[in-house]
This record gives C-alpha cells, sequence and structure tokens, in this order.
C-alpha cells in the first residue's frame, strides 16, 4: 500500500491551532502517514500585505521556527521550506513537483478549505496539478461544495480528485 501525504501551504503569519488541526485532521480522515506544512516565501507574503496595510509580515526564519516547533510534538509532522529556499512566489506546480519527485512511491494529497476551489480554475498549472494530487476540502457553511464542482467544467472534470470534509468547528 501506498503512503500517504498531506500537504498544507499557507502563510503560517503566525501558526495558528486551525493550521495545525487543519492538517492533523487532514491526515486522521484517510489515514495518511505524514503531514507537510509548506509556508509560502516572504516575498509573496509581503506584496500581499502591502495590499492589507498595517499587518506585518512575518520572517522567513521565525515563521519556520514556529513551525517547527509544532512539528516536534508530532513525528508524523514535517516542514518543507522548498519555496522558501528558493523565493518561489505563489507556484504551487513547481512546488508539488519537487515533493512527488522526492516521494514517488506516496499519494499526495492538497488540503484547503472550500472558499479555494472559488479561485482553481484561475490557477495557473492547474490541469497539472489536479492530475498528480487528490484535494481534500473543508466545508464552509457558505459553501456549497458539490454545487461549486456541478456548475464549474474544469473542476467538473476532476471531480473524482475531490474528498469534501466536515468543517473542523462541526468536528
Amino acid at each position: 500500500m501506498r503512503n500517504k501525504i498531506v500537504l498544507l501551504f499557507g502563510s503560517f503569519n503566525p501558526v495558528t491551532k486551525a493550521h495545525v488541526e487543519t492538517l492533523t485532521k487532514s491526515m486522521e480522515s484517510i489515514g495518511a502517514d505524514k503531514g507537510i506544512f509548506i509556508p509560502t516565501s516572504f516575498e509573496h507574503i509581503y506584496s500581499k500585505m502591502i495590499k492589507s496595510q498595517g499587518r506585518m509580515a512575518l520572517s522567513n526564519e521565525l515563521r519556520i521556527k514556529m513551525l517547527q516547533s509544532v512539528c516536534d510534538s508530532d513525528n508524523r509532522l514535517s516542514v518543507c521550506t522548498y519555496e522558501i529556499d528558493n523565493s518561489i512566489v505563489s507556484n504551487t506546480k513547481e512546488t508539488l513537483e519537487y515533493l512527488i519527485k522526492n516521494n514517488p512511491d506516496s499519494i499526495i494529497y492538497y488540503t484547503c478549505g472550500a472558499d479555494k476551489l472559488k479561485s482553481f480554475s484561475k490557477w495557473k498549472n492547474i490541469e497539472d496539478i489536479l492530475n498528480n494530487v487528490e484535494v481534500l476540502v473543508f466545508e464552509r457553511s457558505d459553501i456549497v461544495i458539490n454545487s461549486l464542482l456541478d456548475n464549474n467544467p474544469l473542476l467538473n472534470k476532476f471531480k473524482d480528485k475531490f474528498h469534501v470534509m466536515n468543517n473542523i468547528s462541526d468536528s
């Protein structure tokens, strides 16, 4: 049987209890062996922070240290610094290719909230991404996931790749 790895991308600015619960509950729901936090680069966070004046972008080093502290308490969790190490600004496909190459015997799961689905069809290389991963989607009370998948031709094409999960606050 192939290993299962769950990925959680984000700014983790800072890492929160909800981030940890999202990753661990995703892992538990599919019986995954490993969960990986993938913090985005400071450059990406900073560009987003400019738009929301007054917020502060924590350094790469501090965010990695906080994530590593979380991982120290659960040996199933780890941090992948690929995007930070390579100053990648929002290129999920490249990061996934790296992780797939380095985990060839694993099934890779991307986990996110239902709100993320609204922008999926606008992502660069989304078809390549969906061809290579399974997607764990947490419900949100204001989004009907199956309706969203049914009404978007691109997402509907990959509907079998999406696995709906209960909202964290409901579990």
